[in-house]
């Protein structure tokens, strides 16, 4: 294989090459191991004896042996990492216990920059801490947030927050910290906002000039417009000479992102 953990992405790549008609259920148990996150070691280690007997099988099938040395290839390659695999694996889950790591449910409080929740967009938080392997959870963001239920991490650490929007990523990291018995610990991330100075006859002209992307009343919103606060239908006609805007738009990162 193209990789020395067993990657479902690398492991389909090689197995065109051999143009195998099947491997069985080969492929379909690397993609449910690389599923799972880092810190869900006792899953991996129970997928992995699933994927040595299937690499086995897939080795002595008449489609292997039809496909030629390419494919015979593949499959004592995945053999191989198969231990090396439960190794790592195993001084993971010892690295996990001797730092003192416990499973705890994890809440993210997220706004934009105006004040509004985020609906639908993918997330992904990534815990950090010497001594044991890094923990990045995704989900989608509703109304409340984001949730992870029993990630286990050790009692002190950093966490960084991705949110991908329509305007590109927003960003952040901060410290945590967690006393022995907790169950549960919450953040809150604020997207950080600027406000823009501009002279211009129009919104596009004067949002071309700010660099500010996206839809007035999502990305941003026009403030002033002439030094005075204008409704939408008024600015949107635009001006025969040039006025003063004044353009607020949300930042790639977060300003206010702190543990509750």
């Amino acid at each position: 294989m193209r990789s020395d953990w067993l990657d479902p992405d690398s492991y389909k790549k090689d197995l065109a090459a051999t143009k195998v008609k099947s491997d069985g259920d080969l492929g379909k148990l690397i993609a449910e191991f690389f599923h799972y996150d880092a810190d869900e070691i006792d899953k991996k280690l129970l997928v992995l004896p699933k994927i040595q007997k299937s690499a086995e099988a897939f080795k002595k099938s008449k489609e292997a042996v039809a496909a030629g040395a390419g494919a015979l290839k593949l499959a004592g390659e995945v053999l191989a990492l198969v231990p090396k695999v439960r190794r790592e694996l195993e001084q993971d889950k010892k690295d996990f216990q001797a730092k003192g790591a416990q499973r705890v449910d994890v809440q993210f409080i997220v706004v934009d920059w105006n004040g509004q929740p985020f609906y639908s967009n993918d997330a992904y938080a990534t815990f950090e801490a010497p001594g044991v392997p890094k923990v990045t959870k995704g989900g989608k963001l509703s109304s409340n947030g984001l949730s992870f239920t029993k990630v286990e991490l050790r009692p002190s650490g950093t966490v960084s927050l991705m949110v991908k929007t329509a305007g590109g990523l927003i960003e952040g990291a901060t410290d945590y910290n967690f006393k022995a018995g907790k169950d549960l610990i919450k953040f809150r991330a604020v997207q950080h906002s600027q406000k823009f100075h501009t002279r211009a006859k129009s919104m596009k002209e004067a949002t071309n000039r700010t660099g500010i992307k996206g839809n007035v009343g999502v990305e941003f919103e026009v403030v002033k417009v002439g030094g005075e606060v204008s409704s939408e239908d008024e600015y949107k006609k635009g001006f025969e000479d040039e006025v003063e805007w004044e353009l607020e738009a949300g930042l790639p990162t977060f300003k206010d992102f702190k543990q509750l």
